[in-house]
């Protein structure tokens, strides 16, 4: 099965973002945001765990219910949708603001993070899809803190 390591991950340093900077200033860690306030600054869907603009992910949104590891394991369900949104953000080599859902419509900022490495084989996702309780799991991504 496939896995890999993220492109400009794990070297020190991260590609430089689109935008041209980093979310730094736009969300305070710790702070508390709706999926409105988080969509209002960096664009993407509401809804989506992985929002992207112009065909790249701006942020991630994950769900501890989902991720029972978040934010070091973020588990990728199978629909073509979701997976491509994977593929994305394991290819674009730059950190994200990451956010945990903490109650119904408040998401903590819990830093910036990007993809170190990720995996399809079957045997690790296994091991993540028994303790989140998830069936059809296709693609482990591990993340790192960069900020």
């Amino acid at each position: 099965m496939p896995e890999g390591t993220a492109v400009g991950a794990v070297t020190g340093g991260a590609e430089e973002r689109p935008d041209g900077g980093e979310s730094g200033g736009m969300f305070e860690l710790g702070a508390m945001y709706t999926r409105r306030q988080i969509h209002d600054r960096l664009g993407g869907t509401i809804q989506g765990y992985l929002p992207q603009v112009g065909g790249r992910v701006v942020c991630g949104a994950f769900k501890r219910s989902l991720n029972p590891n978040v934010p070091d394991v973020i588990l990728v369900g199978d629909a073509p949708n979701v997976r491509k949104g994977a593929e994305i953000f394991c290819e674009q080599g730059y950190p994200v603001p990451v956010f945990l859902k903490a109650a119904y419509n408040e998401w903590e900022h819990i830093g910036e993070y990007q993809v170190e490495r990720w995996t399809e084989d079957a045997t690790e996702i296994a091991k993540h899809e028994a303790l989140s309780g998830r069936p059809y799991v296709a693609r482990a991504m591990f993340l790192k803190r960069m900020k």
